[in-house]
């Protein structure tokens, strides 16, 4: 009987562990995040990747970089390529802000303007869905 109680008593603890007892995380967690990751695709395209074209004028993507903080902030550093009537300038789109982890989900709060971004990390890749375009990333 008493072999019989202590087999019951293991198996509903093990059994109230939704992991079966590991209390190991299985999520990213700002730890996991802190360090630079680099734009690898944007959309599907590798990099230089076009945003707009209208009238002459082209703009593209030629880079993003975001480093993360233990700290749960981040920076995001952006080059953009202007090309307008043969002319070609380049440009930093800058900006910063906060994230948070849940489980197996990142969401990038922006401090320009509040908007947020979700996304997920399987190891070094960080996959991330920006104003409706997914943007995968490298650890680097």
């Amino acid at each position: 009987m008493r072999r019989f109680l202590a087999l019951a008593v293991s198996t509903v603890a093990l059994l109230g562990c939704p992991d079966g007892g590991n209390d190991s995380p299985t999520g990213p967690n700002t730890a996991s995040m802190a360090g630079t990751w680099i734009l690898v695709s944007s959309g599907g395209s590798t990099l230089p990747v076009i945003l707009s074209e209208s009238g002459g004028l082209t703009a593209e993507l030629t880079s993003d970089v975001r480093v993360f903080t233990t700290g749960g902030s981040f920076t995001v550093a952006r080059t953009v390529r202007t090309t307008f009537e043969g002319q070609v300038t380049t440009s930093p789109a800058n900006d910063a802000g906060t994230y948070t982890t849940s489980g197996s989900s990142v969401t990038l709060t922006y401090a320009s303007d509040g908007s947020t971004a979700t996304g997920s990390v399987n190891g070094s890749v960080f996959t991330l869905t920006d104003h409706g375009v997914v943007l995968v990333f490298g650890k680097q």
